[in-house]
């Protein structure tokens, strides 16, 4: 199955990873944190590249926060009156413009 949705980077980095700011300095320690409290570890040979530019730092903490939404099962909640059979295993938004993980 594949989800597509809107993500928000600003709201990942404080809601996922902590972060009072934006900064691509700190994401390596703060991924590798986030994604250890679920039981996974992180290896990235190009923490540089990511580092180094604010845009791929948001491209990552996008993938992450996804990746975390998922594991978590925080993704999709009944709550958001997903498609006409909320045990179904194919979900579609009832309204245009929800943002991935936002209740």
């Amino acid at each position: 199955m594949m989800t597509i949705a809107e993500g928000y980077p600003s709201l990942y980095w404080k809601t996922y990873f902590g972060a009072k700011t934006r900064r691509p300095d700190d994401l390596r320690a703060l991924s590798t944190a986030a994604l250890k409290d679920l039981g996974w570890s992180l290896t990235c040979p190009h923490w540089e590249a990511i580092t180094n530019d604010a845009d791929t730092a948001d491209a990552a903490v996008l993938a992450l926060a996804a990746f975390i939404m998922q594991s978590s099962g925080e993704l999709f909640h009944r709550s958001l009156s997903f498609g006409p059979n909320p045990s179904a295993t194919v979900f579609h938004a009832d309204f245009e413009g929800w943002i991935a993980g936002v209740q």
